[in-house]
């Protein structure tokens, strides 16, 4: 995709996101629908502007972003090594692989009464979901992208003598950045989304038991702020990711890449 294109879609993006914003703010301040139900974006805005000021909101913000973060480091770990076990070894990929194809079909939010029993009542089950959601999506992408890499590379890095660990760090590594990349940014949006969603019923904080709370509460401006921030969070990480992918794909030829 050139650059003109890639502008040109931003654009269209901006436009449709705008569009939609004002339309929700004209539906909302004409009184189309009912402050308990909707509130002006506006008024999202301004509500999520105090609460950035509340050492009681920074804290959850804190305690969430903490919790994603450590759930999508372990996620990655772990994703790439089932996948690139996988990629060694046909006989787990036949019994492993079928599980991670349907993994999302599976009510993962469903297990944490288990996981309440065998770590207690804390944060550890909420960064567990959040590993739950994230990890089939690294290992899936780090298979994909390791299966992609030609055969004969394989056998001349054998008939050569390399090294496994020096063919994964200078040949596979670079060849799979792609797949790589694709399988984070997922990883990422999933650990965030598990978190939030855990912090609904496993935490006594965060910005998933905030919103839990308004909601309760029936407080509107308190929960749609939130959910506005969670929104331009999630929008503002992957814009992120998809910045340094660009750039590291960019040089991807300087990395040893096939």
């Amino acid at each position: 995709m050139s650059a003109r294109s890639s502008l040109s879609y931003d654009g269209i993006r901006l436009l449709l996101i705008s569009s939609f914003l004002f339309l929700l703010e004209l539906v909302c301040q004409l009184g189309w629908v009912q402050s308990q139900v909707m509130v002006p974006p506006t008024v999202m805005v301004h509500t999520l502007w105090k609460l950035l000021h509340s050492d009681a909101m920074v804290a959850d913000i804190a305690v969430t972003f903490g919790a994603a973060f450590q759930a999508l480091v372990i996620a990655v770990v772990l994703g790439m090594v089932l996948g690139w076990l996988m990629h060694r070894w046909s006989r787990l990929r036949d019994v492993v692989y079928p599980v991670m194809s349907s993994w999302y079909s599976i009510p993962v939010f469903a297990l944490y009464p288990m996981l309440i029993a065998f770590m207690g009542l804390n944060q550890r089950p909420v960064i567990a979901i959040g590993v739950l959601m994230a990890f089939a999506a690294m290992a899936l992408n780090t298979l994909r992208g390791l299966q992609s890499i030609p055969t004969v590379l394989n056998k001349s890095a054998r008939i050569m003598g390399v090294s496994h660990f020096s063919f994964l760090l200078r040949v596979q590594l670079p060849a799979i950045l792609p797949s790589l990349m694709t399988g984070f940014k997922m990883a990422a949006t999933y650990a965030f989304i598990g978190v939030i969603m855990a912090e609904f019923i496993l935490s006594p904080r965060g910005l998933g038991h905030a919103i839990s709370f308004a909601y309760n509460d029936f407080d509107t401006h308190t929960m749609y702020a939130l959910m506005l921030l969670v929104i331009l969070v999630s929008a503002s990480v992957q814009w992120v990711l998809i910045q340094i992918e660009r750039r590291v794909l960019a040089h991807r030829a300087t990395l040893g890449s096939v």
